[in-house]
């Protein structure tokens, strides 16, 4: 899948301007918008030794591509108006094809979550530059990545990462709108704002805002430590706090602390959607290398044997090891070494 689309997007980049589209659509097929990679295929090819690449290929790939559906999403001329249908099942690799573009509608349907943590790895996909600019606060991103919560509709508009909302059964009248507004010149803002008023449940009214004074206090991002986090968690004594604990408590203690500093570093103002990118594809390059990672072991126990019991590493890294993972380049002879963005093509060639 992320090939072709590597191939539309460039192809629409790289396009003069009266080729370009003003408009992508993008939307997921049966109950899910998209649930993610195939991070049992990434597991297999590590443990495999020198002769597999499905593990570096991939990600590299993929991330490439979230970098592309950034970068057409900027404001000028040369940029496209992304509307992407959360219609169902949106989680890690498919909030990569999302989160990145312009708008984002969610539905009744809508199951919002980044659970990487669950199997020994980090929120990616850029995830670490995007929920900490989330419009309600890094806190709340903090909180997303670190708890793989599962979101619906009303909590996504809080939030501000679902920039709308319509009833499932609607959909096709918005891309009936959407083909229409190429004629008659209306824009892509125009016609999402016009849409039926959202009947579903209150944005006010969702978990994220209900606890948001509590959540705000305690996922801050210049925590020392995870294990601070928890301390604040225990302290507040509610049920929305032990619920949280109870999620933080089933991840992995090396995943926390990685997505922990990942978010310190990528929410800094200088940092881009690609730095993000580069820092990320390190971190999972040295945790799918290390068949000692939690990576390998969380993925046997939800995704392989489905045991649902990882036994994750008890010692997690220091901070200056933690640092490592994401200062060290990768050598050139690591497939490719670091991640570098797709090449714009000569538009002779399209």
């Amino acid at each position: 899948m992320i090939k072709p689309l590597q191939t539309w997007f460039a192809t629409w980049r790289d396009a003069e301007p009266a080729q370009r589209p003003r408009c992508i659509l993008l939307t997921g097929e049966g109950k899910a918008f998209c649930a993610g990679g195939d991070v049992v295929t990434a597991r297999t090819s590590a443990l495999s030794g020198p002769g597999g690449r499905e593990h570096a290929d991939f990600f590299y790939e993929e991330y490439r591509l979230n970098a592309l559906i950034g970068e057409m999403a900027q404001p000028g001329p040369n940029g496209v108006d992304q509307v992407s249908v959360w219609d169902g099942v949106t989680m890690g690799g498919g909030v990569g094809l999302s989160i990145h573009g312009r708008y984002r509608v969610a539905t009744e349907k809508t199951v919002f979550a980044m659970p990487e943590g669950g199997i020994g790895f980090l929120p990616d996909v850029g995830a670490t530059f995007a929920l900490p600019r989330l419009p309600v606060g890094p806190e709340v991103g903090l909180y997303i990545a670190l708890t793989g919560a599962r979101l619906g509709a009303a909590d996504c508009l809080w939030a501000g990462i679902a920039t709308h909302a319509m009833r499932a059964e609607k959909l096709p009248e918005l891309r009936e709108a959407l083909v229409r507004s190429a004629s008659t010149g209306t824009s892509v803002q125009a016609v999402l704002d016009a849409l039926p008023s959202w009947d579903g449940p209150s944005p006010s009214s969702s978990s994220l805002a209900a606890n948001a004074a509590d959540l705000r206090r305690i996922f801050k991002l210049n925590q020392p430590s995870i294990s601070s986090i928890c301390t604040a968690l225990r302290e507040t004594k509610t049920p929305w706090a032990e619920q949280t604990l109870a999620l933080l408590d089933a991840r992995s203690p090396t995943s926390l602390a990685l997505t922990l500093r990942a978010f310190q570093l990528n929410a800094r103002p200088h940092v881009t959607l690609f730095d993000a990118l580069v820092a990320e594809y390190r971190v999972v390059q040295c945790l799918v290398r290390d068949t000692r990672s939690d990576f390998f072991e969380g993925v046997r126990a939800v995704l392989v044997d489905k045991d649902n019991k990882p036994r994750w590493n008890d010692r997690v890294p220091s901070a200056d090891q933690i640092d490592a993972y994401f200062a060290s380049p990768l050598p050139d002879d690591h497939l490719g070494g670091d991640l570098r963005p797709l090449p714009t093509k000569t538009r002779a060639s399209l």
